[in-house]
């Protein structure tokens, strides 16, 4: 509930004026709520990161190396300890607070993953024509026991491009890659960017023929065909990034959680290609709901699922 309650809190502050925000965020009710699950957050995640550090301090005072988590609380431990903040905790204004920056992330990582995959199910069910080469993809990847294997996503070229195009076509923001300057920068054209300059980039090239071929139109096959180009295998699979497709972004700053996002959405799309049949619940739905630079698909969409009677694959 965080993610949500979060833009609820960030909605109901945008109504009052910046001078007041510091005093009546503490009264409105959204804001309150955040609070609470903030607190429960804390409670849950703190005691791991307590048991990391004990665990690296023990491993120092015995003269052995530290032990290395691989996921994004230790990454965050080890940049906190180089830079020198590290043991920041909830209420201190010291150091940088570990299980507060996790709980955040989740707002980043939750509503743009499920804001993907629903403008994938919404192009599923504008274009039906798609669901029975990805349940066969489904059968011929995993067979009719449905054994998962360590390359199995990967072999699902189309349920890779099929998400990939909806992407393309329906990145959550117009406007991607925010940068700040850091010291002036003049570009090719002559014109000189000075230090502190906020930046971003209009991602035109997603929609613009020049790029893609009949830009505007939806092609499942797209990249899944590309693919099949000698030299092309890696190019322009979901995860990859280009200045003609910037979904991710692009650079050393592209989003780091693209893989588990990727292979999440593909799971789920097999999932539900195999056990449902999808159509919206009205003949012609207003799917999109512009919102500043973002266009969100229309919250107030409604879809019918039906369980199919047949599935090629035990799922």
């Amino acid at each position: 509930n965080y993610a949500v309650t979060g833009f609820a809190a960030q909605q109901a502050l945008l109504s009052w004026s910046p001078l007041l925000r510091p005093f009546v965020h503490r009264f409105l009710p959204a804001c309150q709520q955040l609070r609470q699950l903030t607190a429960v957050g804390h409670r849950v995640i703190q005691p791991y990161i307590d048991a990391r550090r004990e665990a690296v301090r023990k491993a120092e005072a015995e003269g052995r190396e530290a032990p290395r988590a691989e996921d994004m609380i230790g990454w965050m431990e080890e940049m906190a300890r180089e830079r020198g903040v590290a043991g920041g905790k909830r209420g201190s204004k010291k150091g940088f607070d570990i299980a507060d920056a996790q709980i955040m992330l989740s707002i980043a990582a939750i509503h743009t993953t499920a804001e993907a995959y629903t403008w994938v199910v919404a192009d599923l069910i504008e274009h039906p024509e798609y669901a029975a080469p990805l349940r066969e993809e489904v059968a011929a990847v995993l067979g009719p026991e449905g054994r998962w294997q360590k390359n199995s996503l990967y072999r699902m070229a189309l349920h890779d491009s099929f998400i990939k195009e909806s992407h393309r076509r329906h990145m959550v923001d117009a406007l991607v890659m925010d940068r700040y300057v850091s010291r002036p920068v003049t570009l090719s054209d002559g014109l000189v960017l000075p230090a502190g300059t906020a930046l971003m980039v209009h991602a035109t090239n997603n929609l613009s023929d020049s790029f893609w071929p009949n830009a505007r139109s939806f092609d499942g096959h797209r990249f899944a065909n590309l693919r099949k180009q000698p030299g092309e295998e890696s190019r322009h699979q979901l995860v990859s990034t280009s200045a003609e497709h910037l979904g991710f972004g692009l650079g050393s700053q592209a989003c780091p959680g693209r893989f588990f996002a990727a292979n999440t959405m593909k799971l789920m799309l097999a999932h539900f290609v195999t056990k449902y049949d999808w159509k919206f619940a009205e003949e012609k739905p207003q799917l999109r709901a512009p919102f500043g630079s973002s266009v969100y698909v229309n919250p107030m969409l409604q879809v019918k699922a039906r369980r199919r009677e047949e599935e090629e694959v035990s799922l």
